[in-house]
């Protein structure tokens, strides 16, 4: 048998513990949550307007700029060797 007196009621109360207490949640009191709608401002901008800002680049222009910078990123590269 274990040694330890909380493996049975009796034992715990012979050895002066007390039993732990239940407390149950009073059913009156209840938490309620603060609703809140939120709302962007009239003014505020649509993501279609946002993406209809932002130039569009020809394909030449991003090939250009893509091959400008790996070779940027190699020429780096090639310099540490």
């Amino acid at each position: 048998m274990s040694n330890d007196p909380w493996d049975d009621w009796e034992t715990a109360a012979d050895a002066g513990y007390t039993t732990p207490t239940i407390i149950h949640a009073n059913d009156t009191v209840h938490y309620k949550p603060e609703l809140k709608i939120l709302k962007r401002p009239e003014d505020a901008k649509s993501r279609k307007d946002i993406v209809a800002e932002k130039p569009v680049k020809a394909f030449a222009d991003r090939e250009k700029d893509y091959l400008e910078a790996r070779r940027k990123i190699f020429e780096k590269f090639e310099n540490k060797k």
